[in-house]
């Protein structure tokens, strides 16, 4: 593994973003986020193992701000070694998910750390979706519910976040184990029931991330399998 080491200052929020083989959508994803009217962050891509111009782009874009840091993976090591990898390269307390195929809204940022301020019990947020086809025409709204108390509800039954949007505190998570290897379809629910079990979770209605439809084979394995399992393996803890 390779890094570009962050800046000295501990920024107040750190952005962790997987990409494979994504130089297709990768520089508007770097763009909307380098918009953000919140600048106090610093953004860790982990490269994992891409064989497409991801590492150029990601060297052009780390070059002109500092606030990129680039890790590569020689090989891929899949999202969940990707995203914990993003995790500990970051000093932030305070983790923004971000995927390289998605471009969130310039005050996603702001809004979310604004409401984690002012609810401190709250230890995840995140926010609805539009999905976007290949010439950006949203194609579909992905919503989700809000408030605490459904959420709580809901969640042993399936996931309430759409894992690109979520901005969650880093001690909670770290104390869950950081994301598992064990559930690639569903790595982030199996993260979210441990983290959140004795905490408040919430998700904001208004859309701040559009998604990228990506014509491309679909992955073999039983998602709604692992997504029961990873729900099991929560409450068991």
């Amino acid at each position: 593994m390779t890094a570009q080491p962050p800046g000295r200052r501990k920024p107040g929020l750190g952005v962790v973003m997987p990409a494979r083989d994504a130089a297709a959508f990768l520089a508007p994803a770097l763009d909307s986020v380098l918009a953000q009217t919140a600048a106090d962050f610093e953004l860790v891509v982990v490269d994992d193992g891409s064989t497409d111009d991801t590492a150029r782009i990601l060297a052009a874009y780390a070059a002109r701000d500092a606030r990129i840091a680039v890790v590569r993976h020689e090989r891929a090591l899949g999202i969940s070694a990707a995203l914990n990898r993003g995790i500990e390269t970051t000093r932030a307390g305070l983790i923004a998910r971000m995927d390289a195929d998605d471009v969130s809204a310039p005050e996603r940022f702001a809004r979310q750390l604004a409401f984690l301020a002012a609810h401190p019990d709250v230890v995840l947020c995140g926010t609805s979706a539009r999905l976007l086809d290949e010439r950006g025409t949203v194609s579909q709204v992905w919503s989700v519910p809000t408030g605490a108390a459904t959420i709580r509800a809901l969640l042993p039954q399936g996931n309430c976040f759409v894992h690109g949007s979520v901005m969650f505190r880093r001690q909670p998570v770290e104390r869950a184990g950081l994301y598992s290897s064990d559930y690639p379809f569903a790595e982030d629910y199996e993260l979210y029931v441990p983290a959140t079990v004795k905490r408040r979770r919430a998700a904001r209605p208004r859309s701040a991330r559009s998604r990228h439809a990506r014509s491309a084979p679909r992955r073999r394995g039983t998602p709604g399998r692992q997504v029961s399992t990873a729900a099991l393996r929560g409450r068991r803890r």
